[in-house]
């Protein structure tokens, strides 16, 4: 029998990278921007959601799922093991792109046309070189290998 290579990173750096708190720690690492984040239940959560708007979220979900916006101060029965962030307002755009040893080969950035709830079912191609040169970072400084996607949202002084 002959083995195959899998076009993929290692599913424990897939795992940190699904991740909601470790994501955005490993990102900042790379010197990369994030948004403030803190394990709710936490003084730094606290702390985080006493100086603004916040989202509260799963570490592990997808499509926005048990997404809650907090404002300024709010108390919020979230669940143990949720994230905190700092909200951000801006354009929302996603990337797909394919790297191979830590070298994007190609990236498509876009924004959605078309929801179902909060999934995007149609989409446009949009040119954005910050966010270019952010995937290109992230993929570098990771050695990434494979298929990876991320959404952003710009804010209004352009940064992803």
């Amino acid at each position: 029998m002959r083995l195959r290579r899998v076009f993929a990173m290692p599913a424990t750096i897939i795992h940190e990278v699904h991740d909601k708190f470790l994501f955005p720690e490993r990102a900042a690492k790379f010197g990369l921007s994030v948004p403030e984040t803190a394990l709710d239940g936490t003084v730094a959560a606290e702390c985080l959601i006493a100086k603004g708007s916040t989202v509260a979220k799963p570490r592990h979900s997808c499509a926005g799922n048990g997404i809650h916006y907090l404002n300024q101060g709010d108390r919020h029965q979230i669940s143990a093991g949720n994230v905190i962030q700092q909200k951000i307002v801006g354009q929302e755009l996603s990337t797909c792109s394919v790297a191979f040893r830590g070298k994007v080969i190609a990236t498509a950035i876009y924004r959605a046309t078309v929801l179902s709830g909060t999934v995007a079912c149609g989409f446009e191609r949009v040119e954005a070189p910050a966010i270019e040169r952010w995937v290109a970072s992230f993929v570098a400084a990771s050695h990434w290998n494979g298929f990876i996607s991320f959404d952003f949202l710009v804010s209004d002084d352009g940064t992803p």
